[in-house]
């Protein structure tokens, strides 16, 4: 792939403004530019897959009975499995894996498959006489090669040079034995059925012979399964560090809200225009690519960023996900065919026309004048801890996040900010002191690119301090911002907030019941609460996935981005949850 992302230009937007300054991505009906196929075409385009997973079943059930005691195997595109149950589960797992390549619609899936296909026709036909099972491969690779069209994801160049290498180590390893095997005019014979049962798989291999022979062969057969398990992995992302530091740079330099600081930060990456005009911000995980919030940009440009990045994770064989996906981005992506379930919903006020005195602002300003009746006193720096200038609050408030962090439950990143005294001038806070001139609560907000807005990222007080103090640091810093001429604060999300348990949408029924259940463990409607007594206005956020099938991969892998991303990190993260750090 390019540097780059090719730009979508010429498309005629309607200049709209939205809550948060920016222009709408745009009302153009956005369609599936491919045309509708026919049910039985999409069918017959499954039936090569289906045809590798039934032999799949069907090699478990010799691995369990010892045999085909109804001679299915006759009239399956792959010869009989016979012998101990250790052979026949490596069978089922080759064709599992290569079953599952054909669904993805890999490339080399595609190969492996013509491979099986070919090997059991010279099995089938001139070793073992199964007329059926010939006729049933010949049509899987009729039906292979007239649907050859729509095996194109890739598979990582590094990947595919290692199955590449297994495969034709495989052939070398069956062939060898064959030729050490076989004496005189049988040798080419013997040779040809070695590797067609190889790539037929679930045939014995016909060639006797010596420990070493069979040894070969086996190994020839953990070499196909180990290429089979290859097959599926994806192609990422494969730009020069040149290229991801000029996309990076752009997404800095156009990027915009509440999500930016998260969006440049090393969990994610960047895909931009030709023109280095618009961005999104993508993080890796698995197979699965989230883009963490909506394109930034010149909006025709972010749109083109936008679908471009979708074409490419279709030819990649990656999963596209959207977090946080505005309701703009939801309609539009709806369009596409795309599921958008609501999960939660943003807090934004304006800090030049914030006035604790308001009717509306009534039950916190009774909160903040209890906490100043108690003795707090706040402090605020716009260049973060350095700003405070007293070292020894600085060393409480560090304090005070190792203790809270201590029975704060699993490390979460990504979306969920994590209080770090290096940075500052990358940061502001808000410091709540008590009586004693110590640290009892503190904020931290951060810079939200373009747009000249801020975010609340950190909230930290200490258990048993004076009720209220978090919130006067709160308002300390919004009057701060709104003397500053700062006209957009992001409270942040609210996760889970707003959902209705009798919605239309059957998946954010299920959502909010499931609320209800981790409400024990996560106090979603306090955090919401504690963010509407700052009178915000609430805008809906979606988790956006291209099919309903592929809601729980987007959520697992949601979960390990925020837990660390790698699944030792993730172990890791959890772990340090479960036993509070001493």
């Amino acid at each position: 792939m390019s540097g780059s992302i090719a730009s979508a230009a010429g498309l005629d937007i309607e200049m709209r403004r939205r809550s948060d300054g920016r222009p709408p991505l745009g009302d153009e009906p956005m369609t599936d530019a491919r045309p509708r196929r026919h049910p039985m075409a999409m069918l017959i385009e499954l039936v090569p897959a289906l045809a590798l997973l039934l032999c799949s079943v069907s090699s478990d059930m010799v691995a369990i009975l010892g045999g085909d005691p109804i001679g299915l195997w006759r009239v399956l595109p792959a010869g009989p499995v016979v012998g101990d149950w250790l052979g026949a589960e490596v069978s089922s797992t080759a064709f599992l894996l290569v079953g599952i390549a054909l669904l993805r619609r890999k490339q080399i899936g595609y190969w492996m498959a013509l491979a099986m296909v070919a090997g059991s026709v010279v099995v089938q036909g001139a070793t073992l006489g199964h007329p059926g099972a010939v006729v049933t491969a010949l049509g899987v690779g009729v039906t292979l090669v007239a649907t050859r069209g729509r095996y194109h994801a890739g598979t990582g160049r590094r990947e595919t040079i290692l199955a590449a290498a297994l495969l034709a180590g495989g052939v070398v390893a069956a062939t060898t034995a064959a030729l050490a095997a076989a004496t005189g005019a049988d040798a080419v014979g013997t040779a040809a059925d070695a590797v067609g049962s190889l790539l037929d798989l679930a045939t014995p291999v016909a060639v006797p012979g010596l420990a070493t022979v069979g040894a070969l062969l086996v190994a020839a057969r953990v070499a196909y399964v180990l290429a089979s398990v290859l097959v599926l992995d994806p192609r990422h992302d494969d730009r020069s560090q040149a290229e991801v530091d000029a996309a990076k740079a752009t997404l800095r330099r156009v990027g915009r809200g509440s999500l930016y600081p998260y969006q440049v930060a090393p969990e994610c990456t960047a895909w931009t225009d030709d023109g280095a005009t618009a961005a999104l911000a993508v993080a890796a995980v698995g197979r699965v690519e989230v883009a963490l919030g909506d394109p930034a940009g010149e909006p025709a440009a972010a749109i083109g960023v936008l679908d471009a990045w979708l074409d490419r994770c279709h030819l990649d064989d990656l999963a596209p996900v959207v977090y946080q996906g505005s309701a703009e981005l939801s309609t539009r992506l709806a369009r596409r065919g795309w599921a958008s379930v609501l999960v939660g919903r943003e807090a934004i006020l304006d800090p030049t026309a914030f006035d604790l005195s308001t009717p509306r602002l009534a039950n916190l300003r009774h909160t903040v004048t209890r906490s100043r009746k108690g003795g707090i006193t706040t402090l605020w720096s716009r260049d973060g801890i350095a700003g405070l200038g007293d070292p020894r609050i600085v060393a409480a408030i560090v304090r005070l996040d190792q203790e809270w962090r201590r029975t704060a439950g699993p490390q979460m990143g990504f979306t969920v900010g994590r209080f770090d005294p290096l940075e500052a001038g990358h940061s502001a806070i808000a410091v709540a002191l008590d009586t004693e001139g110590q640290p009892t609560a503190f904020v931290v907000l951060r810079p939200t690119g373009g747009d000249g807005g801020w975010m609340l990222d950190v909230m930290r007080r200490a258990r048993g301090g004076v009720p209220g103090a978090l919130e006067a640091c709160l308002v300390a810093a919004i009057v701060a911002l709104g003397e500053a001429g700062v006209t957009r604060l992001s409270l942040g999300l609210a996760p889970l907030a707003g959902l209705d348990p009798r919605s239309p949408s059957r998946a954010e029924r299920w959502l909010a019941r499931g609320a209800r259940l981790v409400r024990p463990f996560y106090n979603h409607e306090g955090l919401a609460f504690f963010k509407d007594k700052f009178g915000p206005v609430w805008e809906p956020r979606y988790l956006l996935v291209s099919s309903w099938t592929s809601l729980s991969t987007a959520v697992i892998a949601l979960l390990r981005l925020h837990l660390g991303g790698g699944w030792g990190r993730v172990v890791k993260s959890v772990a340090a949850g479960l036993i509070p750090a001493r």
